[in-house]
């Protein structure tokens, strides 16, 4: 496996990966810290993904359809 630590580059408040978006990838999370939230009140954080965490695993081994991750 290879993947390019330089990109993507998310900005502050970015929308990453939205709920019921299909997808087949996962990211881990180099540097910063990417926040879970749901569609219906995006401004409520339900948990914050640091440095060494990652995301979309379970899209690359079950359904293809991601929560929103910000």
């Amino acid at each position: 496996m290879c993947f390019d630590t330089d990109k993507p580059r998310f900005l502050h408040e970015e929308i990453i990966a939205d709920e019921g978006e299909y997808s087949t990838g996962i990211y881990f999370i180099m540097d910063g810290v990417a926040g879970v939230s749901h569609s219906l009140d995006p401004s409520l954080t339900i948990l914050n993904l640091g440095k060494g965490s990652f995301f979309g695993e379970n899209l690359v081994l079950d359904e293809p359809f991601r929560s929103r991750i910000t």
